[in-house]
């Protein structure tokens, strides 16, 4: 546990295998999705026993919570953990996640500063992405289906359509938008200047060339995150000269919301990652 703007807050870490404090390993962040916090189980993705995976089992993994959720270890006999503060989707996440990267460089001589990469799907797509441009330590990242740019058209749309019906329903990232700016602006909460500012800061597609190397996984059927949010962070690399290896992007014609449905991702992820930790 550790102290973020005022609040406890918590995270799990994940030690290497035969853990020798007296050598270097190198730290993978995995940022989880979702909005129900985290456990231990977001580790079994890195516990394959086969020798593909065996790069995973040498280094340190770490999981944050995100503010007012809980890093739950009831299934482990324990309890749960539950960080305090409120909830910001995606912009303070990402303070959370540095926190505990920094709590762990701190604590854990072994954790190899020069050597961190990270990996998140989802929310923690876009955790990832903003995270990779905030903090230049982050030597690559392999993310799922993460969201760029809340300003894009097509969010637009969708919000002019949700205020219209007076329902904020729709995906994630809509809703994402509509909370965090589109409906503190219309009630007087933030002035407009202040709402586009709460958009941006969660649009890495801005951002793109601070980002380090990368790999994008996205399915052109996935309905939460659509695949648009990848094709402009995509188009906007490209632009800036950024190729493969030290860019990739993997679009997976019918797949979704979900890793099984990108065919060969995992293994792709695992071979970039373990490649960059070398």
């Amino acid at each position: 546990s550790h102290r973020v703007d005022g609040n406890e807050h918590y995270g799990a870490i994940r030690y290497p295998a035969n853990y020798d404090p007296n050598q270097k390993y190198p730290v993978l962040i995995a940022n989880h999705g979702g909005n129900n916090g985290t456990g231990p189980g977001i580790f079994g993705a890195f516990s394959g026993n086969g020798a593909a995976d065996a790069c995973y089992h040498q280094f340190f993994i770490i999981a944050a919570s995100y503010r007012s959720e809980a890093l739950n270890y009831e299934d482990a006999m324990l309890r749960n953990y539950r960080s305090g503060g409120e909830s910001s989707v995606i912009d303070r996440d990402v303070d959370d996640v540095i926190a505990l990267l920094n709590g762990t460089l701190a604590h854990y001589p072994a954790a190899d500063a020069n050597r961190i990469i990270m990996t998140g799907g989802s929310r923690g797509g876009g955790v990832s992405h903003l995270l990779s441009v905030r903090d230049d330590r982050i030597k690559g990242a392999a993310i799922y289906y993460g969201a760029t740019h809340h300003m894009h058209e097509s969010i637009l749309e969708e919000a002019r359509r949700s205020i219209d019906s007076g329902r904020n329903g729709g995906n994630p990232v809509l809703r994402t938008a509509m909370d965090a700016a589109v409906l503190p602006y219309m009630n007087g909460e933030m002035t407009l200047a202040e709402a586009r500012l709460a958009l941006i800061r969660r649009s890495a597609y801005f951002f793109a060339e601070r980002m380090p190397a990368y790999q994008i996984h996205h399915g052109t059927n996935d309905m939460a995150v659509p695949v648009v949010h990848s094709d402009v962070l995509a188009a906007r690399m490209m632009a800036l000269g950024r190729q493969a290896p030290e860019f990739e992007y993997f679009n997976y014609p019918g797949g979704g919301h979900s890793p099984n449905s990108l065919d060969g991702s995992r293994e792709r992820i695992r071979t970039f990652l373990c490649g960059l930790a070398d």
